[in-house]
């Protein structure tokens, strides 16, 4: 390739990778569920308590 094309591609590339990729600064790997989006108070308390038992359930397993 030519210098032309490939600067082409390459502005190409880094403009889809900056169109696709989501901010990641407030993202916890060690969360059950996406701390960025803000659910109501009900919801919140349901996927903790669901996330709870799934881990309750899990210790359980490894421990047997």
């Amino acid at each position: 390739m030519t210098e032309q094309k490939e600067g082409w591609w390459s502005r190409l590339l880094h403009r889809i990778d900056r169109a696709v990729t989501e901010d990641l600064s407030d993202f916890d790997p060690d969360a059950d569920w996406d701390t960025r989006v803000k659910l109501p108070e009900w919801q919140l308390a349901r996927l903790k308590e669901r996330a709870q038992k799934a881990r309750d359930e899990h210790s359980k397993k490894a421990g047997n």
